[in-house]
C-alpha cells in the first residue's frame, strides 16, 4: 500500500500541530517557518527553512520524509535562487507599446 507525501510550506494555521509534533519529538517549536512532510492530512516531519531545526512523529517511519524535507530545504535555500512565491508575486507587464 502506498500513500501520498505532501511537502508544503508551514501556515499560521499549523502552530498548533507544529507545537504538538515538537513535544512528541520532545523539543520546542518556536514560531519560525517550516517545510512540512504529511500524508493522509497528519503532519510527520517539519524542517525549518534555515535547516537549524528539525523533528517528527517518533511513533511513525519519518527518515525517508526527513531526508526529502533536507533536500528540499537545501534546494530553496540556495544563494541565487528566488522561492516560487516570490515569483508569483512579480506578475506580468505586457511590454510597452510603441
Amino acid at each position: 500500500m502506498t500513500t501520498d507525501l505532501t511537502i508544503r510550506l508551514s501556515t499560521l494555521s499549523d502552530s498548533l500541530a507544529l507545537g504538538r509534533l515538537a513535544r512528541l519529538d520532545s523539543t520546542f517549536y518556536d514560531g519560525s517557518e517550516m517545510l512540512l512532510a504529511e500524508t493522509d492530512g497528519h503532519l510527520l516531519a517539519a524542517v525549518k527553512l534555515d535547516g537549524s531545526a528539525r523533528f517528527a512523529d517518533p511513533f511513525e517511519r519519518t527518515a525517508g520524509p526527513l531526508a526529502l524535507l533536507e533536500l528540499r530545504v537545501g534546494q530553496i535555500s540556495e544563494p541565487g535562487r528566488s522561492r516560487p512565491a516570490a515569483r508569483r508575486r512579480r506578475g506580468y507587464r505586457a511590454p510597452a507599446s510603441a
